[in-house]
């Protein structure tokens, strides 16, 4: 395979949160992204490694050629330098790939292994059995979030980002649940739970549920 565009664009690929909330949506944009630019020889760690030839005395041989017999032609030298360029190339844009979309801390854990296959099955390892935890977690995060002053929209948004992260690993927080849980993040506001509460009466006169999508 030719090597990859060295414009491959990673600013708009979505960043790998360290607590591996979003680990499920990161792994599968990611693989598809890599997948797209004909990389995935290179996760899978299927990608054929080229060999090295030898330089004897100022010709260049096979490896093969332990006699060194037969030096080899000017093309097959270009063809030989051609492969390991583009070998090494995709393999670094693969492996920048995940440096920019994983966070430091973790990459520090990744960065000794040679391969990108190696990488990400490190990186698998690392986030792929933590999926209940994290699920408990930003549940319990959500379940306890409390209204603390400030801007009404940032602490809605706050909310709705642990309900997104909840659903990046397959865990769904219903519209009732959500305007549950926004009720009980108020309850130490008396103005603007009073506010929900007018606004639940209100949607009811009208034959209708008070959503998220109202709110927000």
């Amino acid at each position: 395979m030719g090597p990859v565009s060295d414009t491959i664009k990673v600013t708009k690929l979505l960043k790998l949160k360290e607590n591996g909330s979003n680990w499920s949506t990161y792994k599968d944009q990611t693989m598809t992204h890599l997948n797209s630019k004909g990389l995935h020889q290179y996760v899978l760690g299927t990608a054929i490694v080229p060999i090295s030839i030898i330089k004897c005395e100022g010709q260049f041989y096979s490896p093969s050629d332990v006699k060194h017999k037969e030096p080899l032609l000017s093309s097959a030298i270009d063809h030989f330098k051609n492969t390991v360029t583009d070998y090494l190339k995709n393999e670094g844009v693969s492996c920048n790939i995940l440096k920019t979309t994983v966070p430091h801390t973790v990459y520090h854990q990744l960065r000794h292994l040679p391969t990108l296959a190696e990488k990400w099955n490190k990186l698998c390892k690392i986030y792929e059995h933590q999926g209940n935890t994290v699920q408990q977690n930003l549940l319990t995060k959500l379940q306890a979030f409390r209204y603390s002053g400030g801007s009404m929209w940032a602490h809605l948004s706050a909310m709705q980002e642990l309900q997104d992260d909840l659903a990046d690993n397959d865990f769904d927080v219903t519209d009732l649940q959500f305007i549950a849980y926004i009720h009980s993040s108020l309850k130490d506001n008396p103005e603007f739970c009073m506010l929900m509460l007018s606004l639940d009466s209100t949607m009811e006169a009208v034959g209708q549920k008070l959503t998220s999508d109202v709110l927000m």
